[in-house]
């Protein structure tokens, strides 16, 4: 992994995390997430020069459109429409976090099974303001 970050440039990201939302949609609750806006344009090209240089080395990537959140929980199961799950988003809908400058790129492994998610932290990497 250390020799594909470093055929790629990183510099830092200012990013905030926006309005909860639900995946896939409201009538089928799978997980519970905000938004990420900011720097957008360059976190999309991370990850995709990231899927383009793991996809080269032979890792199986996620064929799904790049949505960056920060998942705040899952559900087992679907949760449908719960009056206290749409009560919550609609408290917490419009949630605005301070701008971050972020500076360290982590990756996590996730691995899902019946006790809920488990996270290991695969990596990180320092991100560099570019000299221009």
């Amino acid at each position: 992994m250390e020799n594909i970050l470093s055929q790629i440039s990183f510099s830092p990201l200012t990013l905030n995390l926006v309005d909860i939302q639900v995946l896939p949609n409201e009538n089928y609750v799978r997980v519970i997430c905000c938004a990420i806006k900011g720097d957008i344009d360059a976190l999309a090209d991370v990850q995709k020069n990231l899927r383009i240089k793991l996809r080269e080395k032979g890792f199986k990537v996620d064929k799904r459109k790049f949505k960056p959140h920060l998942t705040l929980g899952r559900f087992k199961k679907s949760s449908e429409k719960e009056s206290s799950l749409i009560q919550l988003l609609d408290k917490y809908r419009d949630l605005k976090s301070p701008v971050e400058k972020l500076d360290e790129l982590v990756f996590f492994r996730s691995d899902l099974n019946h006790s809920g998610a488990k996270y290991t932290r695969l990596s990180s990497w320092h991100l560099i303001e570019s000299s221009q």
